[in-house]
């Protein structure tokens, strides 16, 4: 149960003062390798169906379970507290655009991080749902990180702003 201000009980979320970049909030969850999406009843179920999740909760939901994890689970950890200026994050970082060359790079290597996970999540998931649940995620996060380098590869440097 989450205690707000407006009191106990599913709340209403809130509202930022600026809504430049809205719905820029990633979740990843790594699960038990006996977790069953289809087994989750309820409203919790949204947060295991990444389109749902967006349109529902505005966040962007990641999860696998463990053993779909490249290299094991302290690895994808690891690998989702690097953000893309190669810094530690914290709990929540805002990703506007691409801003410098650098940037590029780490969001190319994240595409190709992403894919990877899809590539072994294809091969580990014997659960066609929790596959399709779990790959969703990643699949759209990667169409809107190609957007994002198109769009920055699409600016003359000249009209690049760090």
């Amino acid at each position: 149960m989450v205690r707000t201000q407006h009191g106990r009980g599913r709340s209403r979320r809130p509202e930022p003062l600026s809504r430049a970049r809205p719905n820029d909030v990633d979740i990843f969850l790594l699960m038990d390798d006996a977790f069953d999406a289809q087994q989750v009843e309820s409203e919790t179920a949204i947060i295991f169906d990444h389109v749902a999740a967006q349109h529902n909760e505005g966040a962007s939901v990641f999860w696998i379970r463990r053993m779909a994890a490249i290299d094991g689970e302290e690895t994808a950890i690891q690998y989702w507290q690097s953000t893309r200026e190669r810094t530690k994050r914290g709990i929540v970082e805002v990703i506007g655009m691409i801003k410098n060359d650098q940037e590029l790079q780490a969001t190319l290597e994240r595409i190709r991080y992403f894919q990877q996970q899809v590539e072994k999540l294809r091969q580990v998931e014997t659960n066609p749902t929790n596959y399709r649940l779990s790959a969703s995620g990643y699949l759209t996060e990667i169409d809107r990180m190609h957007l994002a380098v198109r769009e920055y590869l699409w600016l003359h440097p000249s009209e690049v702003t760090a």
